[in-house]
C-alpha cells in the first residue's frame, strides 16, 4: 500500500508543477490516499459533498470505492491463478 502512496503523490507534484497541466491539479483531490485523509477531517460541511475541499463523507465514498476495486481484482486473480 505503500506504493500507491508514493505515486499518488508523484503525480500530484507533476500536476502542480507542468505548466500545462494545472487544469487538471483539482482532481487530485480525488485520489484515493488524498480522499482517505479527509475522512478524517473536520469542516463544516454545509457545502457540496464533492465539492472543494471533500467532505468527509466524499472521502468515504472515494476511498471505499478503490478499495471494493481492490478487493474485487484481488479476488479476481485469486480464483485465476489459485483455484
Amino acid at each position: 500500500m505503500l506504493w500507491p502512496l508514493a505515486i499518488e503523490n508523484i503525480i500530484t507534484l507533476i500536476l502542480s508543477v507542468a505548466p500545462g497541466l494545472n487544469d487538471l491539479a483539482p482532481l487530485t483531490r480525488f485520489f484515493p490516499y488524498n480522499a482517505g485523509a479527509r475522512m478524517l477531517s473536520v469542516r463544516d460541511v454545509t457545502g457540496s459533498l464533492f465539492g472543494e475541499p471533500l467532505t468527509p463523507w466524499a472521502g468515504f465514498i472515494v476511498f471505499a470505492g478503490f478499495a471494493a476495486l481492490r478487493m474485487a481484482a484481488s479476488f479476481a486473480l485469486f480464483q485465476k491463478r489459485d483455484a
